[in-house]
């Protein structure tokens, strides 16, 4: 059956923070491999304080297309990118960044890492909110 291996109160796991200043990142390992990531958010996302921050992207050239490095100081939430150019496939346009981790999402280009850069776009939750 279900036991609880951890458990740890709000006000402690917040730091005397607001709880539309916190978010918690969860990351569950089976054996050396990661097999559950997970972000809860305590309010909803209106009432979310999030930075003025964008993200740090590198674009790198591969043998079929481009891989997006993404990383950030502070969380970016519904992080949305994308290009004009109807042929080119993001393995994933949809992502959340958390603080000191890095995705790496994969693209399939006919353009050039310097042509994708320039014509790459994003809005977050993070922009609008």
């Amino acid at each position: 059956g279900c036991k609880d291996v951890a458990s740890i109160a709000s006000s402690e796991l917040y730091g005397g923070k607001q709880e539309n200043e916190v978010f918690t990142h969860m990351i569950l390992n089976e054996k050396g491999k990661m097999c559950i990531r997970d972000s809860h958010y305590p309010v909803y996302s209106n009432q979310y304080t999030y930075s003025k921050v964008a993200p740090i992207i590198t674009v790198e050239k591969t043998n079929e297309g481009v891989n997006l490095r993404l990383r950030s100081s502070a969380l970016i939430r519904g992080l949305y990118l994308f290009v004009d150019d109807d042929e080119s496939f993001f393995e994933q346009n949809f992502v959340t960044l958390i603080p000191g981790k890095e995705e790496v999402i994969q693209v399939k280009t006919h353009l050039s890492a310097a042509a994708f850069e320039k014509q790459l776009k994003y809005l977050s939750v993070n922009q609008v909110n």
